[in-house]
């Protein structure tokens, strides 16, 4: 069944929004199951401040599951802002393609 143009501009406009994107997208797990992202509270507060602050620098402790929020925000931004680009820059070849690939998942699952 085709969207109303009303639907349309809002999904579109739901899924623009920094709070709502990271449930719609679906992730690869810890266990291998692919599913949703089930934010926890640093993650929360990661994505109220993308949407207040979009030019975010972050400087965090290992293990804060941050990179996903990260990747998530920047898939947003490409996919609902036209003319964007995203860039993905990791400290080792690992880190940037486990990244890459994480954001592959999220977007073929949206």
């Amino acid at each position: 069944m085709p969207l109303t143009p009303k639907q349309r501009a809002e999904a579109v406009r739901r899924a623009n929004d920094p709070a709502i994107f990271p449930g719609l997208s679906r992730i690869t797990r810890l266990d291998g199951s692919v599913g949703g992202i089930h934010l926890t509270n640093h993650q929360r507060i990661m994505v109220e401040w993308f949407g207040k602050n979009p030019w975010t620098y972050t400087i965090k402790y290992r293990q804060a599951m941050s990179s996903i929020i990260h990747i998530a925000d920047q898939l947003r931004h490409v996919s609902y802002t036209p003319g964007a680009m995203g860039m993905i820059v990791g400290d080792k070849e690992d880190t940037y393609k486990e990244l890459i690939r994480r954001q592959s998942v999220m977007y073929e699952n949206l």
